[in-house]
C-alpha cells in the first residue's frame, strides 16, 4: 500500500497520544521499493526478486566478522563468499566469562591526553601499536583521537569512549531490576552460566552454535600468534561451518577453507594489511571463477513484468502460454 495513504494514522495517532500525555520522538515508515513514487525512482531496477547485483563479498574482522555470519544466517543469499578474519565465536565457557581479554585491556586504557604528541609518544610505546603498518597507526591518531569538547587547552581525548568499548566487550549481570529472575531478566545467558555470573556477552556463543547452517563459501584467516582463537578453535571453528541444513557443504565440499597468516595476532588487518590482502584475494579470484561459471550455466534473469504463465497458473489454468516477458537486469 502507499505510505501516502497512512499520513491520516499517523497525524491521529499523534494527537491521540499528545492528549494522553505521551510524549512521540518520532514516526518513521520504510517504504517499500517498488510502491509509488518510490517504484518510479526504482523501475529500471525492478524485477520479480528484488535483490543487489552479485556477486558480493563480505570482509569483516573480529566483531564485525561476527556480524556478518549473523547478516548470513539472516539472508543466506546476499554474500557469495565470507572472508572472517579472527571472528569472535567461541561455544560457553564458564572459566572465560566475565574474564574477556579485550575488556581488561579497555579498563586499564588512558583516555584522556595533554596534547596530541603526548597521544602519539604513548601510543607509539604500546607493543600492540609498534606492531602495526605505519598507515593503519596514522589513522588511528588521525580518526581514534579527538580535541576534548569545551576545552581550549590541546587535551585530546579518545574518539571512541572506554564505556562504550567496555559496553561492547561485556553484558553486565548485576545491573538488573530483577534479581530473583534471572532467566527474565537475561533470556540470552547461558542456562549452564554460574549463578555468579557478572558478565557475559551472548552472541559469539549463539553464533557459534549457528555455523553448521551457514550457507555462503567461507575463508576464516587467523593470526598466528593469536590472544583470542587458539589452534583448538581454529579447527573446531572451520569443521563446524556449513554442514547442516541450510549450510554450504563444509570443508569437505570445498566450501570452507582456512589460512594463518604468519607473524601477526588478532589484529592482522593493521600489522600485515598487504599479506592478508595477497592471501585474500588468491581465495577471492577463485571464487569470482566459480561464480562466473555459475552464471554462464544458469539462468539469473529475473522477469521485470508478470509472464502469461504467471497470471494462467494464478488463475488456476493449466493452459501454458507461448508470451513471455521482457527480461530485465535487477
Amino acid at each position: 500500500m502507499l505510505q501516502e495513504v497512512y499520513e491520516p494514522l499517523w497525524v491521529e495517532i499523534y494527537h491521540a497520544a499528545k492528549k494522553a500525555g505521551v510524549q512521540l520522538r518520532g514516526i518513521w515508515i520504510a517504504d517499500a521499493a517498488h510502491q509509488g513514487t518510490s517504484g518510479i525512482l526504482n523501475e529500471e531496477k525492478l524485477g520479480n526478486d528484488h535483490k543487489l547485483p552479485q556477486p558480493i563479498f563480505g570482509l569483516g574482522h573480529s566483531m564485525g566478522a561476527t556480524q556478518l555470519i549473523n547478516v548470513s544466517l539472516m539472508h543466506p543469499r546476499i554474500f557469495q563468499g565470507l572472508c572472517l578474519v579472527e571472528p569472535i565465536v567461541f561455544p560457553y565457557s564458564a572459566e572465560n566469562q566475565g574474564r574477556d581479554p579485550p575488556a581488561q585491556a579497555s579498563m586499564r586504557r588512558r583516555e584522556s591526553f595533554d596534547s596530541l604528541d603526548m597521544a602519539i609518544s604513548q601510543f607509539r610505546k604500546s607493543s600492540m601499536f609498534q606492531k602495526w603498518d605505519p598507515r593503519a597507526f596514522d589513522m588511528w591518531i588521525e580518526y581514534g583521537l579527538r580535541r576534548a569538547p569545551g576545552d581550549r587547552a590541546e587535551r585530546v581525548i579518545l574518539t571512541t569512549t572506554k564505556s562504550q568499548e567496555l559496553f561492547t566487550f561485556v553484558r553486565p549481570t548485576f545491573l538488573s531490576e530483577f534479581p530473583t529472575d534471572r532467566r527474565l531478566a537475561f533470556p540470552d545467558l547461558a542456562l549452564e552460566a554460574p549463578s555468579d555470573t557478572l558478565f557475559y556477552r551472548p552472541e559469539p556463543v549463539i553464533t557459534f552454535h549457528n555455523l553448521p547452517h551457514l550457507r555462503p563459501s567461507t575463508l576464516y584467516v587467523f593470526g598466528e600468534f593469536s590472544q583470542l582463537i587458539s589452534h583448538q578453535l581454529r579447527d573446531s571453528l572451520a569443521r563446524r561451518t556449513g554442514v547442516d541444513i541450510g549450510g554450504s557443504g563444509g570443508s569437505t565440499t570445498g566450501q570452507v577453507k582456512d589460512i594463518v597468516v604468519g607473524n601477526t595476532g588478532h589484529f592482522g588487518p593493521m600489522e600485515d594489511p598487504r599479506g592478508l590482502a595477497e592471501q585474500t584475494v588468491d581465495w577471492l579470484k577463485v571464487e569470482v571463477e566459480q561464480w562466473a561459471l555459475l552464471v554462464k550455466s544458469s539462468l539469473l534473469d529475473s522477469n521485470s513484468k508478470v509472464s502469461q504463465d504467471f497470471l494462467s497458473s494464478l488463475a488456476g489454468s493449466h493452459q501454458v502460454g507461448r508470451q513471455e516477458s521482457r527480461l530485465r537486469k535487477l
